[in-house]
């Protein structure tokens, strides 16, 4: 039950661009009890049916949780996005495809192609450039 409040709290939610995945899917969101566009009957402080009440408090709960947990996994990002230096050794295979940073830039680029490894240092083609990419600088493309 708790697992289903979450993903309503999440999918109900407004995301990118505005619009919240359930109303990409289904073309609407769900009418939920709000301040806004409620009328009379509904502004009431009293609720007849305990059961009601009991969903409105859990969906709200998994809402403020959902955002909490958003919050710090924007951090996670964050700190991602960083340079990250590894110590242990990474073999790149031939042909496989890479994302990489440059040395003055917090960006990623490619996806690029390896086109081979000597120790730490990895050759990438990236459209007509050859790139020489530490590999503390790159991450596999999934």
């Amino acid at each position: 039950v708790a697992l289903a409040w979450a993903l309503n709290a999440k999918n109900s939610m407004q995301m990118n661009g505005g619009f919240s995945a359930y109303q990409l899917t289904m073309g609407y969101n769900p009418s939920l009890p709000n301040v806004i566009s409620n009328k009379l009957p509904a502004m009431g402080t009293t609720i007849e049916s305990k059961i009601v009440e009991e969903n409105l408090r859990a969906m709200h709960h998994a809402r403020e949780q959902f955002m909490r947990c958003e919050s710090i996994s924007n951090k996670i990002k964050r700190a991602l996005r960083c340079q990250v230096r590894t110590s242990n050794d990474q073999y790149f295979e031939k042909g496989e495809k890479v994302f990489y940073k440059r040395n003055n830039s917090n960006q990623w680029h490619g996806p690029g192609k390896v086109l081979g490894q000597d120790g730490q240092c990895i050759i990438v083609q990236h459209g007509n450039q050859y790139v020489k990419v530490h590999t503390c600088h790159i991450t596999r493309a999934t």
